[in-house]
């Protein structure tokens, strides 16, 4: 990657962004102020896009859009009115209907109408109480039962200021009678279904709509791009990065338009994106970068192969049900018949599937069912020692773990190792190597009283001799051991305890295999019940592989991605500081 400056006349800003844009090459530097305030172009792309997003919610097929009828300029304007006129009256149809169901057991009465009982002194209450209380009511007070429902019956009581005060909850007089509110809620839902029926006609816009959409957000982000540049009159520059290999295009284009371009590395201060190019198959690890949110910075290591490598191994061991990966295998199938994949996630879907069959297949375990690994075809598949159904296969798949863990974490001190070659703290790094290996040796025996191969303390204490002097030999000599010797103790201790980690993948997969097991015995005993309990069984079946198969899959996010994330990681001095290179583009609307 390369930090460019783009110098061009200042009258020719925006065909210079216009130009950038259609190359796409360059990831503009924005710096603070360059955004500035939203102009008009910013409110109507708000606005088209609110319209869209109102036009995709109604319930219509959208219909082509006939192109001798002319565009209205204010469409988006319009649609967008309808929207908060619908909200009023949706609004205010709620207030009615709970008023309406409010007053409603007291029966339909104009509330106007007993304004001439003021003039002799008595006024209308309404009351609610339930059937007891009744009883308690004053005979000489004038009441009725105008309604019962639900227990409660409800009262109109005309009574004088000095007439006895009922302690009975009391409802408050309507404002507008029964029936007025009741014609009132119909002209809302008369009004509401004609809006409904105006946006469903709409649709057809929504092709041009999406379209004016792509136009305003290019206007928006050229007119952002052009603010971006540092005006010094007569001339203007733009900062950026471009990729190394891309250099060449830029710089065909700045001679074709007489502007002038400089390039340099990025120095300690900058923070350069970060540009993964691999083969199609490493590409593969892409969508797993865009789950996590994170990148490899751009000073980092570039580990994709690796995490790609060991996620897949972390994805077959902890799903660990062939059955299963030919699911995902036969599901990517069916998905590319319906729909468009992207490649780097098909690929990636190709490789899970496959190393989940892999592992499944070699450790005999279809579905969670014995019978199926006992099959002559599937049998001489099966690695006797790590045979998912024998008691002495779950120390060798520790074992397998454990080894599987060391081996990741050496690749870690190695990579480092080789990056530091030209300086004494690759040194260091193999110290760390001999360290972990030494840890492995010990770890087994601690969990797997595995005993502890003669030379495993030597080795232990030859890395730690070229972990102390040369962790940091930019400090000197006895700087550099203080720091180490400081730095060793929490180091040695994460050490054993990120290959002890590594157990996880033994403990997840033997729990889907056990879960599994216990859906299908759970099945068989429904299975001999006749036709309903072999529709209960298939149900079970169905249910319970289903669950089984989503709590892997987050078994896998929580302990796959973890073990590169966190373990992995710790040993690669690797922080995931990266941010992905977002090149500057414009793409040409298409307008039906």
């Amino acid at each position: 990657m390369l930090k460019t400056a783009l110098v061009v006349p200042e009258s020719e800003r925006e065909n210079a962004v216009s130009l950038l844009g259609k190359l796409g090459v360059v990831q503009i530097h924005f710096e603070s102020r360059a955004p500035g305030t939203a102009g008009e172009e910013a409110r109507q792309l708000a606005n088209v896009q609110s319209a869209i997003s109102i036009l995709e919610s109604a319930d219509a097929t959208p219909q082509p859009e006939d192109r001798n009828t002319p565009r209205d300029p204010d469409l988006s304007e319009r649609i967008l009115n309808l929207d908060r006129r619908r909200a009023e009256l949706a609004a205010d149809l709620t207030v009615l209907e709970k008023e309406a169901q409010r007053i409603a057991p007291f029966g339909d009465f104009e509330p106007g109408s007993m304004a001439p009982l003021a003039a002799h002194g008595l006024s209308l209450r309404l009351h609610r109480c339930t059937p007891a209380d009744i009883k308690d009511l004053p005979s000489s007070l004038p009441c009725s039962i105008v309604g019962r429902s639900k227990g409660q019956v409800f009262l109109a009581v005309f009574r004088r200021e000095s007439d006895e005060f009922l302690r009975l909850p009391e409802v408050n007089l309507p404002a507008s009678s029964l029936d007025d509110l009741r014609s009132r809620i119909a002209e809302h839902r008369n009004r509401l279904e004609e809006i409904e029926m105006e946006l469903s006609a709409h649709r057809c816009h929504l092709a041009h709509l999406n379209s004016e959409a792509v136009r305003l957000q290019q206007r928006v982000e050229i007119n952002r791009a052009v603010k971006a540049f540092r005006i010094d009159a007569p001339v203007a520059a733009l900062k950026g990065y471009c990729p190394a290999p891309d250099m060449d295009r830029l710089q065909k284009l700045a001679a074709a338009e007489g502007w002038v371009v400089l390039s340099e590395s990025p120095g300690p201060e900058d923070a350069p994106p970060t540009l993964i190019r691999s083969k199609p198959w490493i590409d593969a690890a892409l969508p797993l970068y865009r789950l996590i949110n994170s990148l490899p910075g751009y000073r980092e290591l570039d580990v994709t192969p690796w995490f790609l490598l060991f996620f897949a191994i972390f994805f077959g061991i902890l799903i660990g049900d062939a059955g299963y990966g030919a699911l995902l295998v036969v599901g990517l199938v069916i998905l590319r018949t319906v729909k468009p994949v992207p490649a780097p996630l098909l690929r990636l879907g190709w490789i899970l599937g496959g190393t989940t069959m892999i592992w499944g297949a070699i450790t005999g375990n279809w579905f969670g069912l014995e019978a199926l690994s006992s099959l002559p075809l599937l049998r001489s598949l099966v690695i006797p020692q790590l045979h998912a159904y024998t008691a002495a296969s779950q120390d060798n798949v520790m074992q397998l773990s454990f080894l599987i863990g060391t081996a990741h974490l050496t690749l870690a001190h190695l990579l480092l190792a080789v990056r530091s070659r030209r300086s004494l703290s690759a040194l260091a790094q193999i110290g760390w190597i001999l360290i972990v290996w030494s840890a492995l040796f010990i770890v087994r025996f601690l969990v797997l009283e595995r005993p502890v191969p003669d030379g495993t303390y030597p080795l232990l204490g030859a890395g730690i001799l070229l972990v102390v002097p040369f962790t940091n030999p930019e400090k000197g000599l006895l700087r550099g051991m203080g720091s180490g010797i400081g730095n060793l103790p929490l180091k040695l201790m994460n050490c054993f305890s990120d290959i002890i980690s590594y157990i996880r993948l033994f403990a997840v997969g033997i729990a889907t295999l056990a879960v599994a097991a216990s859906f299908n015995e759970i099945a068989s005993t429904f299975s001999s019940g006749g036709f309903f309990g072999m529709i209960a069984a298939l149900l079970i079946l169905l249910v319970g592989h289903s669950l089984n198969i989503l709590m892997a899959g987050l078994s896998v996010i929580v302990h796959g991605i973890r073990l590169n994330m966190l373990e992995f990681s710790g040993h690669a001095g690797m922080e995931w500081s990266g941010t992905e290179f977002n090149p500057f583009k414009l793409v040409s609307p298409s307008d039906p």
